[in-house]
C-alpha cells in the first residue's frame, strides 16, 4: 500500500479549518480569481504546507499558492505516490 495511503488511513492527513487557514482563504478569494470551494480546499493544504495538491480542474495547476509546492491536475497526477520516488511525468 503507498505510503501516502497509509498515513490517510491512519489520520494523519485530516486537519481542520483553523485560523491559518482562514487568513490564506480571505487572500485566495481577494482576487476573485478563485471559487469559494477551491480557495477553501487549497487554503487548508496551504495552512498545512502540502507538497502536491492534486485537482480536479485544470485551470487551478496555474495557480501560485504559498505553502503549497506543486498543484496538478488529476491527469497528470503520479499514479502511485511512494517516499522518495518522484514520478516523472511531472517534469
Amino acid at each position: 500500500m503507498p505510503q501516502v495511503r497509509r498515513e490517510f488511513d491512519q489520520g494523519r492527513h485530516r486537519d481542520s479549518f483553523d485560523l491559518k487557514a482562514a487568513r490564506i482563504y480571505a487572500s485566495l478569494r481577494g482576487d476573485r480569481k478563485l471559487k469559494a470551494p477551491d480557495a477553501l480546499q487549497l487554503s487548508c493544504a496551504a495552512s498545512v504546507g502540502v507538497d502536491l495538491f492534486i485537482a480536479n480542474d485544470e485551470r487551478l495547476q496555474r495557480e501560485r499558492v504559498a505553502g503549497v509546492q506543486f498543484i496538478v491536475s488529476l491527469d497528470r497526477a503520479p499514479s502511485e505516490v511512494e517516499s522518495g520516488s518522484p514520478d516523472t511525468r511531472l517534469n
